[in-house]
């Protein structure tokens, strides 16, 4: 994983891994991060699929997340191509539970990515940002109903 040596909470990151590029939102990611959203085997485990004004209103809040906190759900390109792949991040949850406030570590991916090692590429790198930075605790929760599902 490497870090643009020019990284501030303001200026926004880029964290590049061997096929991966996880940065900040732009513009044109609208439209694809809009498909990736209304595609109902990508959304399966979601409360439900999301309209294009859904979707902007969700990249709406990544980005307030990103000026908050200095860090989000990155989108991820691919290098070779730069393809519009999904996101991949760490986020503050905003709900209340026993585990929380923590950061989690999620991602959605186009399912064309799918079963290519992409989510946990980025998943290991993001998680090292800011470089040096280390997690008291780690654990995971998955639905049951997620078992073997693919990522």
């Amino acid at each position: 994983m490497t870090l643009d040596s020019t990284t501030t909470p303001n200026s926004g990151f880029v964290v590049t891994t061997e096929r991966l590029i996880l940065r900040q939102w732009r513009e044109s990611d609208r439209e694809p991060f809009a498909r990736l959203n209304a595609d109902p085997h990508v959304m399966e485990f979601m409360p439900n699929i999301l309209l294009k004004q859904e979707s902007d209103a969700l990249a709406d809040r990544i980005e307030t997340h990103f000026e908050r906190h200095g860090f989000g759900p990155c989108a991820v390109e691919l290098r070779r191509g730069g393809a519009f792949v999904g996101f991949i991040g760490l986020n503050v949850p905003s709900f209340s539970a026993a585990f929380t406030p923590c950061v989690e570590v999620g991602w959605r991916l186009a399912a064309k990515y799918w079963n290519q090692g992409l989510a946990t590429e980025g998943a290991q790198a993001i998680v090292g940002y800011p470089p040096g930075t280390r997690c008291a605790v780690m654990f995971c929760i998955a639905s049951p109903a997620q078992s073997g599902v693919e990522s």
